[in-house]
């Protein structure tokens, strides 16, 4: 059976093309992820203890991917066989992913101040507990602070403090120093500059999960649009007998 009249099969088209995109970007990812994850060569130049954190995230990438070709999937075969079924259980997928992103953007919203102060708390274990021993930590600490000019989590003192040597990365590159010593560390620390960062960028985070739940609001309606124009085909051919 095929939808009958023009907009509804418009409908149907948009759905497919829809889910088919959503299909081959969860593969893209999916992939991606698991070359990542098994090529020997990719990412070897990084060090062994944060090439093994890398690696572990690889794996949160591959089951979004493989999530989201489960919803293509279902939105595809949906729409080519006009499966109210399977049309039906891709609604309440989007509609649980939909809600679920609206409860995590009202939540960040209101505690934006607190995780910016709990990121920024997370640094400063970073730098006076963890930095030592630990060459995942290092290379992000130090990256931090060349990145932001910046230095320990609230100072230089937070190094000294934890009896530490203050890291060539607290300092801007001196190509006429001839003693560590003379190397003039950064004086801001770090934790204002990440809170204030996550702070000014908050509303990027937030035009990004706007625009996905458009997205989402769309296709469902798209879903509903096709499921009542199958519904009521099979409803009109049932009817046919009894009118003859």
């Amino acid at each position: 059976m095929a939808v009958r009249g023009g907009c509804m099969l418009i409908v149907k088209c948009l759905l497919f093309f829809f889910n088919f995109v959503l299909w081959c970007a969860g593969g893209t990812i999916l992939g991606f992820a698991i070359w990542v994850r098994f090529d020997e060569n990719s990412l070897k130049q990084l060090p062994d203890d944060s090439g093994i954190s890398i690696y572990g995230g690889t794996y949160v990438l591959m089951a979004a991917g493989g999530a989201i070709m489960v919803v293509g999937f279902f939105g595809c075969c949906g729409a080519i066989r006009e499966s109210i079924c399977q049309l039906s259980t891709y609604f309440v997928i989007v509609f649980a992913i939909f809600c679920a992103e609206i409860g995590v953007g009202i939540w960040v919203y209101l505690e934006k101040e607190e995780i910016g102060n709990e990121v920024g708390d997370y640094f400063v274990s970073m730098v006076e507990e963890k930095y030592v021993g630990d060459v995942s930590i290092q290379l992000m600490v130090d990256i931090t602070q060349r990145r932001f000019k910046c230095c320990g989590a609230n100072g230089p003192t937070d190094w000294t403090d934890s009896g530490q040597m203050i890291p060539d990365s607290c300092s801007s590159n001196c190509t006429e120093c001839e003693d560590v010593g003379e190397y003039e560390s950064y004086e801001v620390g770090c934790k204002p500059k990440i809170i204030g960062l996550l702070q000014q960028n908050l509303y990027i985070v937030g035009v990004a999960v706007t625009t996905v739940a458009l997205v989402e609001v769309l296709a469902m309606i798209l879903t509903v649009l096709l499921c009542r124009a199958i519904r009521r085909d099979i409803d009109d051919d049932d009817e046919k007998p009894y009118n003859a």
